[in-house]
């Protein structure tokens, strides 16, 4: 059964995921919704370049680029390097 082969772990009080897949961190706000997503890619260059050349590319920082969100419904996702 594919319940029993994953183990969920509890990192703190708002954040749980599995050992080697996505983390969902929870924080308290006035609004029910999702604020930001992060998802960690293999590499930033070839993102942000993908990102450009389809006038997808929001905002860019030193840590992380963002899908522009008037092309993804209002969405903030945020890509950051998966090197961590």
């Amino acid at each position: 059964m594919l319940a029993s082969k994953i183990s969920m772990l509890l990192f703190n009080s708002t954040a749980m995921g599995t050992a080697d897949g996505p983390a969902v961190c929870l924080v308290s706000s006035d609004e029910n919704r999702i604020q930001t997503l992060v998802l960690r890619v293999s590499s930033l260059n070839r993102a942000q370049t993908f990102l450009a050349e389809n006038g997808m590319l929001g905002e860019v920082t030193e840590n992380y680029f963002v899908i522009a969100p008037e092309k993804i419904y209002g969405l903030n996702v945020r890509l950051v390097s998966g090197d961590n």
